[in-house]
């Protein structure tokens, strides 16, 4: 049981920096509403999408190797003092907030990039 928790400690790092990769080097050719980095800013044009998945992609290989490395110690040395559960729960929750704040700073770059004309 121990083993998988620590799994699930470095699930979202991985995941973040095999995704990362692959959205930066192959971006989907077409914007889709299946898979992807969708918001309304990405969506607008095809230079905008491909713009926030090579954006998107490299932040997630810049924060996620950190963020590996990080979730790999405290798995492994169990610095706190708390049971494998709690700890494993509150990386999980650690790591997803990184995630999501990855969002609004590909955002301020896209807005940046591609400027509103409906002003």
């Amino acid at each position: 049981m121990r083993w998988l928790l620590y799994g699930f400690d470095l699930l979202i790092p991985v995941m973040m920096i095999v995704f990362g990769r692959w959205m930066q080097k192959h971006c989907p050719k077409e914007i889709n509403a299946a898979f992807g980095y969708r918001t309304r800013r990405s969506t607008q044009s095809i230079e905008a999408w491909r713009f926030a998945h090579a954006r998107c992609g490299r932040l997630w290989q810049i924060v996620g190797w950190p963020m590996l490395a990080l979730s790999a110690a405290l798995a492994l040395l169990r610095i706190f003092p708390v049971d494998d559960a709690r700890l494993c729960g509150t990386l999980t929750m650690a790591q997803t907030v990184v995630l999501l704040l990855t969002i609004p700073v590909v955002e301020h770059a896209l807005r940046r990039q591609f400027p509103d004309n409906t002003k």
